[in-house]
């Protein structure tokens, strides 16, 4: 059974793979112009000698990797995470250990972190707008904003006692018919259900009477009737 590798690819092979042959060639046009000027095998071009002392060799490229890539380099991106939270705890240290200085801060105006419409502005790419950025920045909301956000009280202000309302005292023995003038108002007192059914039941009484009266003289005048009949 065949071991699991890397996926087959053509590969071309040449007599010259490094260009050895056209390196070795003390003939060439440019070198022999380049010599005349003070240049020799073996020094760097450029008008210190500060360039590259070898010819540009071709590599075959077989992955997916970018145009430049470097295996060193990719090393260092992984270290420079670690790097960049080192360079935090050691700021952190150091301000741990430094003596703090109080500055007076306005309460209305305590905030926290950059401002978001700041950032904005000084970032490359505007993604944000402006209605955005203002509507969204919690640095320009002062102390009494954000305790009304967070559902906290504001400690400066005063706690007010709870004020009960007076309630109207009950008024007793007021007389049918009396008037009242609270509030430029006239009121005219007719009394409760309990004052208008005690006026009219005695009235009620008398009248049942007055049929009884009634209905017993009819009787005794039809008896007379028959008797003399």
């Amino acid at each position: 059974m065949a071991m699991l590798a890397e996926p087959k690819r053509k590969q071309k092979w040449t007599l010259n793979p490094r260009g050895k042959q056209w390196s070795d060639d003390s003939n060439k046009f440019g070198q022999k112009m380049l010599e005349k000027m003070g240049w020799s095998s073996g020094k760097g071009l450029g008008a210190k000698e500060q360039g590259m002392t070898d010819h540009i060799r071709v590599k075959y490229k077989d992955d997916q990797a970018g145009i430049g890539f470097s295996i060193s380099h990719q090393d260092k991106l992984w270290t420079e995470q670690q790097e960049s939270f080192n360079d935090l705890l050691q700021k952190l240290q150091e301000t741990k250990d430094s003596p703090k200085i109080e500055c007076p801060v306005d309460k209305e105006k305590v905030t926290s972190g950059q401002s978001l419409e700041l950032k904005s502005k000084q970032s490359r790419a505007r993604v944000h707008y402006q209605k955005f950025t203002r509507g969204k920045d919690v640095n320009r909301y002062s102390t009494k904003d954000l305790a009304n956000i967070f559902g906290k009280k504001n400690l400066d202000e005063c706690i007010k006692p709870e004020v009960k309302p007076c309630k109207p005292e009950p008024k007793s023995n007021i007389s049918i018919g009396s008037t009242d003038t609270t509030g430029g108002i006239l009121t005219v007192m007719g009394g409760t259900m309990g004052d208008y059914f005690k006026q009219k039941m005695p009235s009620k009484f008398t009248q049942k009477k007055t049929y009884e009266i009634d209905g017993t003289s009819e009787t005794e005048s039809n008896d007379e009737r028959e008797q003399t009949s």
